[in-house]
């Protein structure tokens, strides 16, 4: 990203996914920065 954002949005939620035989739920979390004409950019995951 190379110009300033005036709003960054942290947002994040569980996942199901199957490991070791089993069932887990980790977060899964991301930012993201929408620029002053409303473009969205994902600045991380």
């Amino acid at each position: 990203m190379r110009t300033p954002s005036p709003n960054v949005i942290l947002d994040g939620r569980y996942e199901r996914i199957r490991e070791a035989g089993g069932i887990a739920c980790p977060a899964v979390l991301i930012a993201v920065a929408v620029e002053f004409e409303g473009r969205r950019q994902v600045l991380g995951l």
